[in-house]
């Protein structure tokens, strides 16, 4: 019984509402409006910081398979030459 009482009583307690205090620091202050970035700003940036990680990806996976037929190449051109002679 007196586990079921603990279980149904909420943990976060009762709501109580914000004083003066808490109020006056949730306001925005006008002063500090000039340290805020603009969102179209921070949208920008966030959308070429995505264009360049998948700029960057795909130089990779071009240097990869580059690599991987120069290889492949490098392989079969000395079997050519042998089997030539």
């Amino acid at each position: 019984m007196i586990m079921e009482n603990s279980l149904l009583q909420s943990k976060r307690g009762y709501h109580i509402e914000p004083g003066t205090r808490e109020k006056a620091l949730l306001l925005e202050d006008p002063v500090l409006n000039q340290f805020k970035s603009h969102k179209r700003n921070v949208h920008g940036l966030k959308r070429m910081g995505d264009v360049l990680a998948v700029v960057v990806a795909a130089g990779c996976c071009y240097m990869i398979y580059v690599k991987s037929v120069m290889r492949e190449e490098g392989q079969k051109e000395p079997r050519s030459i042998n089997e030539g002679l």
